[in-house]
């Protein structure tokens, strides 16, 4: 089933969508209410998604659009997926309430912050600049995944900006929210930093930019929860809510901007972007386009990028994106290097089966479920280990909607963390020249 005639099927079935879409956010709301800690808390946006896509698939089942087999396993493979989660979770978030008293530890300034502060701002902000020069601004672009086509070693650009993002946001909150002793030019810096990533994010063309930031104040103010000052704290527990509001709000502007103010068009646009949680289904489903996707063993799905980023294979020996083939046949285009991301659902019975796919789906689950639990019990560790949990844990909680996605970033942070590593402890310890 392509784009247009799924959108036209809703067109023509808006009521009973809609009734099924509030059923499903119910039934959702009441599994998952007490699983997230606030509005701002990025499993948020995962539940949400999760909501509306598993909304699609009952709306395809209810007009008869797609065979039992898909339908059912859906069913079994989504609760495979939470039953991962809830069977290995520990803590409870929204216990978790933060402090916003004065009483906040005023910490001894650590140098290695200042050295990775610098090392990974100025690598976000070249790597940047060539992207600007190499390809032009990613929101004048026909399409924004150009960036990650255009060879030539350019892969290693993107796998550099998405390392030095998150690590140069948790130095510059490091900076701007922790009660450190001592005067620090790095504040100022910082502060100006922070404006430099705002322009990145308006210039990348993404309508979701803020909400990255957002979740680096939320991942850095659970880990450093006493030693921020009181006015951040205060702001988290105060205005997460309105911080969402003020997003959502951005996005609709954005979205009626593209459609000069038309309410016609920018509702439907809206409607469309909340259908698009669930494309993969509507693509793959009907029709079982799902059984002419090529599938892959496990050790090419877990190693395959790692292998191929060190020339090991060659790119043919990797899963090609599974989204692009998928978009391809159901709306039989060739060539269009655009496409939904590839559920754990899909992606699950495409190389593993029916069976597989629900073993995959609770591993899935687990996964993101122990993740979870070591972020929000790692606030006594070092900085460095911090950011690393970061890293994984903002890597994973992307499993349910992009498996692939998270086998590129774990390569990424193995390879490009690494190399950070190294090259800070090089700059630490190097000795003096003797001249």
């Amino acid at each position: 089933m392509s784009y247009f005639d799924f959108f036209l099927c809703v067109n023509d079935n808006m009521t009973t969508f809609i009734i099924i879409l509030v059923i499903t956010i119910l039934i959702y709301f009441s599994i998952f209410r007490k699983s997230v800690a606030s509005v701002i808390d990025p499993l948020f946006l995962v539940i949400t998604s999760s909501c509306f896509g598993t909304a699609v698939v009952f709306f395809l089942y209810s007009m008869d659009r797609i065979e039992k087999i898909y339908y059912y396993n859906y069913l079994l493979t989504q609760s495979a997926f939470y039953l991962g989660f809830f069977f290995c979770r520990r803590t409870k978030p929204y216990q978790l309430r933060l402090d916003n008293s004065d009483k906040a530890k005023e910490v001894i300034h650590d140098k290695n912050m200042s050295l990775l502060f610098y090392t990974t701002s100025l690598l976000n902000i070249t790597a940047q600049l060539i992207t600007y020069a190499t390809i032009g601004i990613p929101l004048f672009l026909e399409s924004r995944l150009e960036i990650y086509f255009i060879g030539g070693g350019f892969g290693l650009i993107t796998r550099i900006m998405q390392i030095c993002f998150p690590v140069s946001l948790y130095c510059t909150m490091y900076f701007l929210i922790i009660r450190i002793n001592g005067h620090l030019n790095e504040k100022l810096l910082a502060r100006f930093y922070l404006v430099l990533l705002i322009v990145f994010g308006l210039l990348s063309g993404g309508r979701s930019f803020m909400l990255a930031i957002v979740y680096g104040f939320y991942f850095f103010l659970f880990l450093n929860r006493e030693e921020c000052k009181k006015a951040a704290v205060s702001f988290y527990n105060k205005h997460s809510a309105r911080l969402v509001t003020i997003i959502i709000t951005l996005i609709f502007i954005s979205i009626g901007i593209k459609n000069n103010f038309n309410i016609v068009g920018t509702m439907g646009t809206i409607v469309e972007r909340v259908i698009s949680y669930g494309d993969v289904y509507f693509l793959a489903y009907p029709n079982a386009v799902i059984e002419q996707i090529k599938r892959t063993d496990t050790i090419n799905f877990v190693f395959g990028d790692l292998l191929r980023t060190l020339r090991i294979v060659p790119p043919e020996f990797v899963q090609q994106p599974i989204g692009f083939e998928i978009y391809n046949l159901a709306n039989n285009t060739a060539g269009v290097l655009n496409g939904p991301n590839p559920r754990h659902n899909v992606l699950g019975y495409i190389n593993w089966g029916f069976s597989g796919s629900i073993v995959f789906s609770f591993i899935c689950g687990v996964a993101l479920s122990l993740v979870r639990n070591l972020f929000f019990n790692s606030e006594n560790r070092t900085h460095m280990i911090k950011i690393i949990i970061i890293l994984l844990y903002a890597t994973v909680l992307s499993i349910e909607t992009d498996p692939p996605f998270i086998i590129f970033s774990l390569t990424n942070i193995l390879l490009m963390g690494t190399a950070m590593v190294i090259f800070q402890f090089i700059l630490q310890y190097r000795k003096p020249l003797v001249v």
